[in-house]
């Protein structure tokens, strides 16, 4: 692995448990500055259909993924509606760790803030990975402040109003942070819809977050 490589493990049934730990660990090295290695874009996906237990390769699938490197117009074929926000590299640097895109889901314009994603298919998806800022540390940064924090919503066909799946803290995310969510069977529909909102900010160039 002297070169930049992708791996893919297949998850043996005995870690496929409600409260499962992965690590990844060195056996030894010599020092500070020594015997280096990295690791970046880490992604659990769900299995779909057709895993046979007697050895035969399972199916993984990524249900839904975007980077914003297209910078898409919406709605497309992801995303149904975005309020309050672009597609562009916001005030408090990039947040992409893979050092591929500079460009995040920016909010800081006056008026709600939201992005939402067309119907999906989530019966076989198990968790739901992202990148957050919110507020942050550079000089041109402005921070939010108390009840300005960002939730994840989702909603279904069979209900009328979304459900609170997470709340982000205005004052928890300041540095570039990956969160990884288990949905919830109640989520795990044909036909669901994913949400991340702000719950309130000050106005243009205020309280900015990105996604």
């Amino acid at each position: 692995y002297l070169t930049a490589a992708t791996v893919t493990v297949i998850l043996p049934s005995a870690a496929r448990t409600p409260a499962t730990s992965i690590r990844w660990r060195q056996l030894k090295n010599s020092g500070s500055e020594y015997d280096e290695w990295a690791i970046d874009t880490i992604v659990v996906r769900g299995s779909v259909a057709g895993y046979s237990l007697g050895g035969a390769t399972e199916t993984l699938t990524t249900i839904f993924s975007d980077n914003f490197d297209t910078m898409p117009t919406i709605p497309d074929t992801m995303w149904a509606t975005m309020s309050g926000g672009t597609f562009s590299t916001p005030d408090c640097g990039s947040i992409d760790f893979s050092g591929l895109s500079s460009r995040a889901a920016f909010f800081n314009s006056s008026g709600p803030r939201f992005i939402q994603t067309v119907n999906l298919n989530l019966i076989s998806a198990q968790s739901l990975s992202f990148h957050i800022l919110i507020g942050g540390t550079g000089s041109t940064c402005e921070q939010a402040d108390n009840g300005e924090d960002v939730v994840v919503e989702y909603k279904t066909a069979d209900i009328s109003s979304f459900t609170l799946l997470t709340l982000l803290t205005y004052n928890g995310y300041g540095t570039a942070t990956a969160v990884t969510l288990s949905i919830p069977t109640t989520a795990q529909t044909e036909s669901t819809v994913l949400r991340w909102r702000q719950l309130s900010n000050s106005g243009r160039a205020l309280d900015e977050w990105a996604l």
